[in-house]
């Protein structure tokens, strides 16, 4: 697929996940002694980017030690984090035993909301008969989505008929009726199960959603609030944390998509209901990961019935896709998230109620006007001037 770009579904998501997580978590930004980050404080929104002045109170204007006034810098200058210099001065990291302490303190509590945290930052050994475990903590909180869809996914990898059976699928409808993602990811246990017509069928189910949401931001956020309630980590260490286990999930596209991209087009069917699944995909998606497998899986049905107009206009969606991806300020934006915990709040909120590419212009307009000031200074080893 994208054979003029020598790009496949695999290969686009591959890319993608290597650049976030280069972006969210480079070398050395776990040393809590570096990062000026301020725990409270509510989020302000900066105003329109024509507006010449910053807030006067954001948390990471600082006298700055960089040789820049505010006339030097271009209309979409951004501080780059990645122009750090090495600070021997840097304290020892306590990170790995605050996060001890704290898993320590889950282990320890009766609370349904700690056990569910305990139970998503497991290790992959302990994960492996955690169905169970889920399964009885969701019937504590049978309205909790995150455990739900939990639960699906467990049923791919560890399937037990006493839990994954057609009670526990038909509750999507009341969990998130309108999400696709759950449908999805029992298309992807039929599909375990061999149980091809039961796929085709949760897949036609899922193609009448409006979106598609992996429940990522929320358990982010999720992970970054137990954090801050039962661990002594800062704002930074808390974060990328809970980005680092929010992006580790098994996705449930994985199943389907090679479900489809195996499709010899001899079963009127199959081929109609991947069609279907990748065009109402590209519209519920809300990342550009999901959207870009939907483009993928749409190329593979044009270039078979050679509808190379389509293939033509989806090779241009996906260079528009990429352009943002691959653009300076939108890796310099992700790599500020961290060390800005204004930035970092604003992203999770309006994660929770807006498109991914919509969230990257607000945040990347965000981080031109606070890095307008000489004095925004997030990234933890440029240090400030002496007082």
């Amino acid at each position: 697929m994208f054979k003029n770009k020598k790009l496949t579904a695999y290969s686009l998501l591959f890319f993608i996940i290597l650049l976030i997580t280069y972006l969210l978590f480079p070398a050395k930004q776990m040393n809590s002694q570096t990062t000026p980050i301020i725990e409270k404080g509510d989020i302000q929104k900066p105003p329109e980017i024509k507006v010449e002045s910053l807030p006067e109170k954001h948390e990471n204007i600082q006298t700055s030690a960089l040789p820049i006034s505010a006339n030097s810098l271009g209309s979409d200058y951004i501080v780059d984090c990645s122009e750090q210099s090495e600070n021997p001065e840097q304290g020892e990291d306590n990170t790995s035993q605050q996060f001890s302490d704290y898993l320590l303190t889950l282990s320890q509590s009766a609370k349904s909301e700690d056990k569910l945290a305990q139970l998503i930052q497991s290790s992959k050994e302990e994960n492996k008969n955690s169905l169970t475990a889920y399964s009885d903590l969701f019937n504590q909180d049978p309205s909790n989505k995150l455990l739900y869809s939990r639960i699906l996914k467990l049923c791919i990898s560890q399937f037990d008929g006493s839990v994954c059976n057609e009670g526990l699928y038909g509750q999507a409808f009341q969990i998130d009726e309108d999400n696709a993602m759950l449908w999805h990811s029992i298309a992807a246990l039929k599909l375990k199960q061999e149980d091809i017509s039961g796929a085709i069928s949760a897949l036609n189910e899922a193609n009448k959603k409006n979106v598609y949401d992996n429940y990522y931001t929320a358990s982010v956020s999720f992970i970054e609030e137990n954090l801050h309630l039962n661990s002594a980590l800062n704002f930074q260490q808390r974060f990328v944390i809970a980005t680092g286990i929010g992006a580790a999930k098994f996705s449930s596209l994985s199943p389907i998509m090679d479900f489809c991209e195996k499709n010899d087009f001899t079963q009127t069917e199959i081929t109609d209901v991947c069609y279907q699944t990748a065009k109402q995909l590209e519209h519920q998606s809300n990342t550009e990961i999901t959207e870009l497998i939907a483009l993928t899986l749409q190329e593979s049905y044009h270039e078979y019935y050679q509808n190379n107009k389509e293939i033509e206009n989806i090779s241009k969606k996906v260079e528009t896709l990429m352009s943002l991806v691959k653009s300076d300020n939108y890796q310099k934006t992700l790599m500020l998230l961290p060390f800005d915990q204004q930035l970092a709040k604003s992203w999770l909120e309006l994660s929770l109620n807006s498109s991914e590419k919509n969230i990257v212009k607000h945040l990347i307009q965000d981080a031109i006007f606070y890095s307008r000031d000489p004095n925004y200074n997030p990234c933890p080893s440029i240090s400030p001037a002496p007082q």
